[in-house]
Protein backbone atom coordinates (compact mmCIF):
# COMPACT_ATOMS: atom_id res chain seq x y z
CA UNK A 1 0.00 0.00 0.00
CA UNK A 2 1.15 3.42 -0.82
CA UNK A 3 2.06 5.45 2.32
CA UNK A 4 0.37 9.34 2.51
CA UNK A 5 2.63 12.35 1.46
CA UNK A 6 3.82 13.31 4.32
CA UNK A 7 4.50 9.93 5.07
CA UNK A 8 4.92 8.46 1.07
CA UNK A 9 7.30 5.96 -0.06
CA UNK A 10 10.11 6.10 2.96
CA UNK A 11 13.87 5.01 2.28
CA UNK A 12 15.90 3.29 4.87
CA UNK A 13 19.75 3.41 4.88
CA UNK A 14 22.02 1.17 6.08
CA UNK A 15 24.17 1.60 9.26
CA UNK A 16 23.57 3.83 12.53
CA UNK A 17 21.06 6.24 12.71
CA UNK A 18 22.74 9.96 12.98
CA UNK A 19 20.81 11.90 15.48
CA UNK A 20 20.37 15.84 13.74
CA UNK A 21 22.67 18.43 14.69
CA UNK A 22 20.89 20.76 17.16
CA UNK A 23 21.24 24.11 16.33
CA UNK A 24 22.50 26.73 18.82
CA UNK A 25 20.28 29.64 19.13
CA UNK A 26 22.29 32.73 17.99
CA UNK A 27 22.42 36.75 18.95
CA UNK A 28 19.58 37.75 16.99
CA UNK A 29 17.41 34.76 17.46
CA UNK A 30 14.08 34.93 18.86
CA UNK A 31 13.02 32.08 21.55
CA UNK A 32 10.59 31.73 19.16
CA UNK A 33 12.26 30.81 15.92
CA UNK A 34 14.83 28.42 18.86
CA UNK A 35 11.92 26.44 19.50
CA UNK A 36 11.07 26.58 15.80
CA UNK A 37 14.52 25.26 14.57
CA UNK A 38 14.82 22.70 16.78
CA UNK A 39 11.70 20.78 16.51
CA UNK A 40 10.96 21.40 12.63
CA UNK A 41 14.49 19.71 12.45
CA UNK A 42 13.63 17.07 14.59
CA UNK A 43 10.02 16.48 12.53
CA UNK A 44 11.81 16.41 9.01
CA UNK A 45 14.79 13.91 10.67
CA UNK A 46 11.95 11.81 11.52
CA UNK A 47 12.17 12.14 15.46
CA UNK A 48 8.44 13.65 16.19
CA UNK A 49 8.80 12.57 20.09
CA UNK A 50 11.89 14.67 20.65
CA UNK A 51 10.12 17.68 18.50
CA UNK A 52 7.08 17.69 20.52
CA UNK A 53 8.66 19.61 23.48
CA UNK A 54 10.01 22.21 20.84
CA UNK A 55 6.89 22.87 19.24
CA UNK A 56 4.93 22.60 22.41
CA UNK A 57 6.95 25.33 23.33
CA UNK A 58 7.02 27.30 20.16
CA UNK A 59 3.23 27.49 19.82
CA UNK A 60 3.11 29.19 23.71
CA UNK A 61 5.37 31.60 22.31
CA UNK A 62 3.41 32.11 19.13
CA UNK A 63 -0.24 31.79 20.28
CA UNK A 64 -1.78 33.96 17.81
CA UNK A 65 -0.10 32.46 14.90
CA UNK A 66 -1.06 28.96 12.93
CA UNK A 67 2.26 27.81 11.87
CA UNK A 68 3.18 26.31 15.49
CA UNK A 69 -0.04 24.37 15.53
CA UNK A 70 0.36 23.09 12.05
CA UNK A 71 3.79 21.34 13.16
CA UNK A 72 2.74 20.14 16.20
CA UNK A 73 -0.53 18.86 14.55
CA UNK A 74 1.70 16.91 11.74
CA UNK A 75 4.28 15.98 15.03
CA UNK A 76 0.75 14.28 16.82
CA UNK A 77 0.25 12.22 13.47
CA UNK A 78 3.30 10.94 13.01
CA UNK A 79 2.98 9.61 16.86
CA UNK A 80 -0.34 8.58 15.98
CA UNK A 81 -1.92 10.65 18.46
CA UNK A 82 -4.81 11.15 16.59
CA UNK A 83 -7.34 13.35 18.45
CA UNK A 84 -4.78 15.62 19.72
CA UNK A 85 -3.90 15.92 16.01
CA UNK A 86 -7.11 16.86 15.41
CA UNK A 87 -8.26 19.17 17.74
CA UNK A 88 -4.49 21.10 17.15
CA UNK A 89 -5.27 21.60 13.27
CA UNK A 90 -8.69 22.43 14.09
CA UNK A 91 -7.61 25.12 16.18
CA UNK A 92 -5.15 26.49 13.33
CA UNK A 93 -7.86 26.65 11.32
CA UNK A 94 -9.77 28.51 13.45
CA UNK A 95 -6.94 30.57 14.67
CA UNK A 96 -5.71 31.63 10.40
CA UNK A 97 -8.82 30.16 8.29
CA UNK A 98 -6.66 30.91 5.25
CA UNK A 99 -3.62 28.65 6.22
CA UNK A 100 -3.24 26.16 3.71
CA UNK A 101 -1.08 23.73 5.36
CA UNK A 102 -3.50 23.11 7.93
CA UNK A 103 -6.34 21.82 5.21
CA UNK A 104 -4.11 19.74 3.55
CA UNK A 105 -2.82 17.93 7.00
CA UNK A 106 -6.73 18.01 8.12
CA UNK A 107 -7.23 16.32 4.71
CA UNK A 108 -4.43 13.74 5.66
CA UNK A 109 -5.65 13.00 8.86
CA UNK A 110 -9.32 12.09 7.60
CA UNK A 111 -7.84 10.10 5.25
CA UNK A 112 -5.70 7.78 7.83
CA UNK A 113 -9.22 7.46 9.84
CA UNK A 114 -11.17 6.58 6.85
CA UNK A 115 -13.24 9.54 6.53
CA UNK A 116 -12.48 10.19 2.43
CA UNK A 117 -15.43 12.53 1.78
CA UNK A 118 -14.57 15.07 4.18
CA UNK A 119 -10.57 14.56 3.33
CA UNK A 120 -11.62 15.37 0.04
CA UNK A 121 -13.22 18.53 1.22
CA UNK A 122 -10.54 19.87 3.47
CA UNK A 123 -7.83 18.79 0.41
CA UNK A 124 -9.45 21.09 -2.11
CA UNK A 125 -9.75 23.89 0.47
CA UNK A 126 -5.60 23.79 0.79
CA UNK A 127 -5.45 23.52 -2.77
CA UNK A 128 -7.88 26.42 -3.06
CA UNK A 129 -5.80 28.83 -1.33
CA UNK A 130 -2.69 27.38 -2.47
CA UNK A 131 -3.07 26.61 -6.28
CA UNK A 132 0.85 26.39 -6.78
CA UNK A 133 1.27 23.70 -4.60
CA UNK A 134 2.62 20.24 -5.96
CA UNK A 135 2.23 18.32 -2.84
CA UNK A 136 -1.49 19.16 -1.82
CA UNK A 137 -2.27 18.00 -5.41
CA UNK A 138 -0.59 15.39 -4.78
CA UNK A 139 -2.23 14.32 -1.48
CA UNK A 140 -5.42 15.11 -3.08
CA UNK A 141 -4.53 12.60 -5.70
CA UNK A 142 -4.03 9.65 -2.65
CA UNK A 143 -7.33 10.61 -0.99
CA UNK A 144 -9.18 9.87 -4.32
CA UNK A 145 -6.56 6.90 -4.77
CA UNK A 146 -8.23 5.49 -1.19
CA UNK A 147 -11.67 6.58 -2.06
CA UNK A 148 -11.28 4.42 -5.37
CA UNK A 149 -11.76 7.13 -7.48
CA UNK A 150 -8.92 6.28 -9.77
CA UNK A 151 -9.52 8.03 -12.39
CA UNK A 152 -9.91 11.57 -10.64
CA UNK A 153 -6.55 10.17 -8.97
CA UNK A 154 -4.83 10.52 -12.11
CA UNK A 155 -6.08 13.75 -13.00
CA UNK A 156 -5.02 14.96 -9.44
CA UNK A 157 -1.71 13.46 -9.69
CA UNK A 158 -0.81 14.89 -13.30
CA UNK A 159 -1.71 18.25 -12.28
CA UNK A 160 0.44 17.64 -9.22
CA UNK A 161 3.20 16.72 -11.90
CA UNK A 162 2.56 19.66 -14.02
CA UNK A 163 3.73 22.00 -11.19
CA UNK A 164 6.72 19.79 -10.13
CA UNK A 165 7.93 17.03 -13.36
CA UNK A 166 10.61 15.53 -11.19
CA UNK A 167 8.65 14.35 -7.95
CA UNK A 168 9.62 10.84 -7.83
CA UNK A 169 6.60 9.60 -5.13
CA UNK A 170 3.64 11.61 -7.42
CA UNK A 171 5.15 9.12 -10.48
CA UNK A 172 4.65 6.07 -8.39
CA UNK A 173 1.96 7.04 -6.58
CA UNK A 174 0.31 8.07 -10.54
CA UNK A 175 1.72 4.38 -11.43
CA UNK A 176 -0.53 2.81 -9.04
CA UNK A 177 -3.51 4.60 -9.59
CA UNK A 178 -2.93 3.78 -13.35
CA UNK A 179 -2.39 0.26 -12.40
CA UNK A 180 -5.46 0.30 -11.14
CA UNK A 181 -6.75 1.17 -14.56
CA UNK A 182 -5.32 -1.89 -15.96
CA UNK A 183 -2.77 0.63 -17.51
CA UNK A 184 0.23 -1.42 -16.73
CA UNK A 185 2.31 -0.32 -19.63
CA UNK A 186 1.49 3.72 -18.63
CA UNK A 187 2.14 2.88 -15.10
CA UNK A 188 5.19 1.00 -15.75
CA UNK A 189 7.04 4.22 -17.29
CA UNK A 190 5.89 6.45 -14.28
CA UNK A 191 7.27 3.86 -11.71
CA UNK A 192 10.57 4.13 -13.88
CA UNK A 193 10.58 8.37 -13.04
CA UNK A 194 10.01 7.08 -9.40
CA UNK A 195 12.58 5.37 -8.87
CA UNK A 196 15.77 3.18 -9.77
CA UNK A 197 14.96 0.15 -12.14
CA UNK A 198 15.00 -2.12 -9.30
CA UNK A 199 12.29 0.10 -7.21
CA UNK A 200 10.69 0.44 -10.76
CA UNK A 201 10.05 -3.29 -11.47
CA UNK A 202 9.46 -4.47 -7.50
CA UNK A 203 6.66 -1.33 -7.65
CA UNK A 204 5.45 -3.14 -11.03
CA UNK A 205 4.87 -6.62 -9.26
CA UNK A 206 3.18 -4.90 -6.48
CA UNK A 207 0.52 -3.53 -9.22
CA UNK A 208 0.16 -6.92 -10.65
CA UNK A 209 -0.44 -8.41 -7.50
CA UNK A 210 -2.58 -6.43 -6.39
CA UNK A 211 -4.12 -7.06 -9.84
CA UNK A 212 -4.39 -10.87 -8.90
CA UNK A 213 -1.85 -11.08 -11.97
CA UNK A 214 0.60 -13.32 -9.76
CA UNK A 215 2.39 -14.52 -12.38
CA UNK A 216 3.38 -11.50 -13.57
CA UNK A 217 3.90 -10.50 -10.40
CA UNK A 218 6.66 -12.86 -9.84
CA UNK A 219 8.30 -12.25 -12.62
CA UNK A 220 8.95 -8.51 -12.06
CA UNK A 221 10.35 -9.46 -8.42
CA UNK A 222 12.88 -11.45 -9.95
CA UNK A 223 13.72 -8.69 -12.64
CA UNK A 224 13.87 -6.37 -9.42
CA UNK A 225 16.44 -8.91 -7.45
CA UNK A 226 18.32 -9.49 -10.79
CA UNK A 227 18.89 -5.91 -10.90
CA UNK A 228 19.60 -5.01 -7.12
CA UNK A 229 19.98 -8.23 -5.17
CA UNK A 230 20.46 -5.78 -2.30
CA UNK A 231 16.84 -4.60 -2.63
CA UNK A 232 15.54 -5.81 0.71
CA UNK A 233 11.34 -4.93 -0.48
CA UNK A 234 11.68 -7.14 -3.65
CA UNK A 235 13.48 -9.71 -2.24
CA UNK A 236 11.04 -10.14 0.79
CA UNK A 237 8.00 -9.71 -2.28
CA UNK A 238 10.08 -12.65 -4.41
CA UNK A 239 10.23 -14.65 -1.38
CA UNK A 240 6.84 -14.42 -0.39
CA UNK A 241 4.89 -15.14 -3.63
CA UNK A 242 7.26 -18.01 -4.79
CA UNK A 243 6.11 -19.70 -1.49
CA UNK A 244 2.89 -19.02 -2.11
CA UNK A 245 2.97 -19.91 -5.96
CA UNK A 246 5.13 -22.94 -5.38
CA UNK A 247 7.92 -21.57 -7.58
CA UNK A 248 11.76 -21.85 -7.06
CA UNK A 249 13.57 -18.80 -6.08
CA UNK A 250 16.38 -17.88 -8.61
CA UNK A 251 19.97 -18.11 -7.97
CA UNK A 252 22.22 -15.73 -7.08
CA UNK A 253 25.15 -14.45 -9.25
Amino acid sequence: MIRYLLLIVALVACGAKRRPVEPQLLGGESPAAFQRSIGVTLLRTGEPRRALPYLERYARLEPRQAEPLGYLGRAYMDLEMWQQARTTLDRAINLEPKYAPAHDLLGVLLDIRGDHARALVAHRKAIALAPGDAGFRNNLGFSLYLARRYVDAVSAYRASLRISSSAPRVHNNLGFALAKLGRLEEASEHFRLGGTAAEAANNLGLAYEDRGDLDQAYEAYVSAVQVDPELAAAQGNLERLATKLGKPLPRRN
